[in-house]
C-alpha cells in the first residue's frame, strides 16, 4: 500500500509539472507580451518531452559569470541523437550563433563517427572575417590523418588578397599531387596572369624535377621578346644538361637574321655526336640564300691540327658546284699547305691544271722515290694539239742517275731541241751550269777558262767563230795537260795530247770555225771540230 501512494504521489508531481510547463509555454505562444522565467528547475521524465509554439519562442540563459553554460545534451550510451532541425525556407533558417565569442564544434567518437556538414540542394559556405593568416583552418591532427576535399564539379581556391599574401600548399614530410582525369589538352594548369612561376626542389641528389607525360607531349613555350626568353640552367660546377630522345630531336628558330642558334660551352668542350649507320649521320646545312656560308673558326689554337676533319675508316670528300676556278680554296695566309698521303695522291681537273709558286724562297720539287721499273712519273700532255713546255729562267738539268735520258719524237715531227746561246764579248770563267751552251765569239781579246774538270762530268760546250777578231780567242783548261782528243783543221787532222789551251788563231780565222768539248770528270775532250783554214785551230801546252 505505501509503494501504492508513493507511486501515485510521483504521478501527481509529473502531472503537475508538466501542466505548469504546457501553461507557461501557452502564455508565450498565445501572447508577445508574455514571458516566463525560470529560477533552478529540474525535471525528469520517462517519456518524450514536447515543446510547441506558434510563434517567436525564446529559450534563455542570462548568465552572471563564467561557467554558467546553456547545455542542451542527450545522455546514455545508446544510439540516440540530438537533433537540430528547421524547416524554414530563408538562407538562415537554422543558425548557430556566437556574437562574442567562438563556437566548438566537438565529436570524440570512435572511427566513422564523423562531424557531418551536408546541404542537400544548397551550398556549404565557410566564411571567416578574422584578419589573420589563419582565419580559416582544417587540421587532421593525428599522425595518420587526412583531409579530402571531392567535388563532381569545379573546385575553387582563390584569395584575393594583395601582394605577398599566397595560396601555400605544404606538406611536411610527405608528397603533393595534382592528378586530373578529364582527357583534355589543359586537364591541368598551373598559371600565372601577371606574375611568374617557380617550379622548386632542394631535395638532396636524385631527389628531382620530373616532368612526364607517358602518351602525349611536354611542351615549354615563352612569348616574351627576349633573347633569353626560355632558360635550361644547371647553375652549379659540376651540373649537365642531358636532352635524350628516342627519336628526332629539333632545335629551330623563325627569327630573323641575326637572331642565331648559339651553342657554347665556357671551359668545356662541344661534341656533336651521331651512331646512325647512314650516309648523313651528321649534316650541317646552310639554306637562307646566295650570299651564306659555313664557317668553322678556331680562335686561339696554334697546333698544325687545330682544325681537324678526320675519318678513322672511311675517307673525306670535298664537294663544291660553284662553276669558277675557285670552286675550293685551300688558302694559308701565314704558313704553307703540306699534303700527305700514305698510299697514292690523285689530282685531276677537267679543263686545266695550274701549280704556281709567285714568290720562291726555297727549292720547289716534284720527286717520286722510286724502287722499281713501273715506279714511273710522267709529265703528259695527250690529245692532238697540246704542247708541254718546260721553261726556266735559268739552268735546265735532265739527270738520269743510272740509266739513259731518252728523248722521242713521232716519225714526222722529230724532236726539236732549242740550244742555249751566248755571245761572248770578253774574258769569261765558265760555269758547269752553262753546260750544253753554245758561245759565240763575236770580240777581239776573248777568252775563256773552263770550270774544274773534277766536277764537271757531263758538262759540254761548244764554241763558234761569228766576227773576225783583232786576237787570238783561247779556251784554257783549269788543270795542266786537261785536254785531249784531235781537232780537223783544213781537213786535216791535228792531235792534241795532255795540252792546256785551244786557240782560235787571229787572221786565219773564218766565220762559222768551231770545237765542241765535253768532260768525263777527268779530262776534257775534244769532240767535233772544224777550222776552215790552215793553222786556223791550234792546241798547246804553254809550259
Amino acid at each position: 500500500m505505501t509503494k501504492l501512494v508513493s507511486f501515485l504521489r510521483t504521478q501527481q508531481q509529473k502531472i503537475l509539472m508538466v501542466s505548469v510547463l504546457v501553461f507557461a509555454f501557452a502564455l508565450v505562444a498565445t501572447s508577445a507580451l508574455a514571458a516566463l522565467t525560470f529560477g533552478a528547475l529540474t525535471q525528469t521524465s520517462d517519456g518524450a518531452f514536447t515543446l510547441t509554439a506558434v510563434d517567436d519562442t525564446l529559450l534563455t540563459l542570462t548568465s552572471g559569470s563564467d561557467a554558467e553554460d546553456f547545455t542542451v545534451s542527450v545522455t546514455g550510451a545508446t544510439d540516440s541523437s540530438l537533433i537540430l532541425a528547421s524547416s524554414g525556407t530563408e538562407a538562415d533558417a537554422l543558425q548557430i550563433t556566437a556574437s562574442a565569442g567562438g563556437i566548438d564544434i566537438a565529436a570524440t567518437g570512435a572511427a566513422a563517427q564523423d562531424i557531418d556538414v551536408t546541404n542537400t540542394g544548397g551550398s556549404v559556405n565557410i566564411t571567416a572575417t578574422e584578419a589573420a593568416a589563419d582565419a580559416i583552418v582544417l587540421s587532421a591532427s593525428t599522425a595518420a590523418g587526412g583531409i579530402d576535399i571531392t567535388s563532381n564539379a569545379d573546385v575553387d581556391i582563390t584569395t584575393t588578397g594583395a601582394a605577398g599574401e599566397d595560396i601555400s600548399l605544404t606538406n611536411t614530410g610527405g608528397s603533393i599531387i595534382l592528378n586530373a582525369t578529364e582527357s583534355a589538352v589543359d586537364s591541368i594548369v598551373i598559371e600565372s596572369t601577371l606574375g611568374g612561376i617557380d617550379i622548386l626542389a632542394s631535395g638532396a641528389t636524385a631527389e628531382d624535377i620530373d616532368v612526364i607525360n607517358t602518351g602525349g607531349s611536354v611542351n615549354i613555350t615563352a612569348t616574351e621578346a627576349a633573347a633569353n626568353a626560355i632558360v635550361l640552367s644547371a647553375s652549379t660546377a659540376a651540373g649537365g644538361i642531358d636532352i635524350t630522345s628516342n627519336a628526332d630531336i629539333d632545335i629551330s628558330t623563325t627569327g630573323e637574321a641575326g637572331e642565331d642558334i648559339s651553342i657554347t660551352n665556357t671551359g668545356g668542350s662541344v661534341n656533336i655526336d651521331a651512331t646512325e649507320d647512314a650516309a648523313l649521320a651528321i649534316t650541317l646545312t646552310s639554306n637562307g640564300g646566295t650570299s651564306e656560308t659555313i664557317v668553322v673558326t678556331n680562335t686561339l689554337g696554334t697546333a698544325v691540327g687545330a682544325i681537324a676533319l678526320t675519318s678513322s675508316a672511311g675517307g673525306i670528300t670535298l664537294t663544291s658546284n660553284l662553276a669558277t676556278a675557285d670552286g675550293i680554296n685551300l688558302v694559308a695566309t701565314g704558313g704553307g699547305l703540306d699534303l700527305d698521303a700514305t698510299l697514292g695522291a690523285t689530282l685531276d681537273a677537267v679543263t686545266f691544271l695550274s701549280v704556281d709558286v709567285t714568290g720562291a724562297t726555297a727549292a720547289s720539287n716534284i720527286s717520286v722515290a722510286a724502287n722499281a721499273d713501273a715506279e714511273d712519273l710522267t709529265i703528259a700532255v695527250t690529245g692532238t694539239d697540246g704542247d708541254l713546255i718546260l721553261t726556266t729562267g735559268d739552268d735546265f738539268t735532265l739527270t738520269g742517275a743510272a740509266g739513259s735520258i731518252l728523248l722521242l719524237g713521232n716519225a714526222t715531227a722529230g724532236i726539236r731541241l732549242f740550244e742555249e746561246t751566248e755571245t761572248i764579248t770578253g774574258v769569261q770563267a765558265l760555269g758547269i751550269n752553262e753546260s750544253g751552251k753554245t758561245f759565240y765569239i763575236s770580240t777581239t781579246g776573248a777568252a775563256y777558262t773552263l770550270p774544274d774538270v773534277t766536277t764537271a762530268n757531263g758538262v759540254n760546250y761548244r764554241f763558234v767563230v761569228s766576227v773576225a777578231f783583232g786576237t787570238d780567242a783561247v779556251i784554257t783548261a783549269a788543270e795542266e795537260g786537261a785536254i785531249e782528243g784531235s781537232l780537223i783543221v783544213e781537213g786535216a787532222v791535228v792531235d792534241c795530247d795532255d795540252e792546256d789551251n785551244i786557240t782560235f788563231e787571229d787572221g786565219v780565222e773564218d766565220l762559222g770555225d768551231f770545237v765542241e768539248i765535253r768532260s768525263d770528270g777527268v779530262q776534257w775532250y775534244i769532240g767535233s771540230s772544224n777550222g776552215a783554214a790552215a793553222v786556223s785551230l791550234t792546241c798547246n801546252d804553254p809550259a
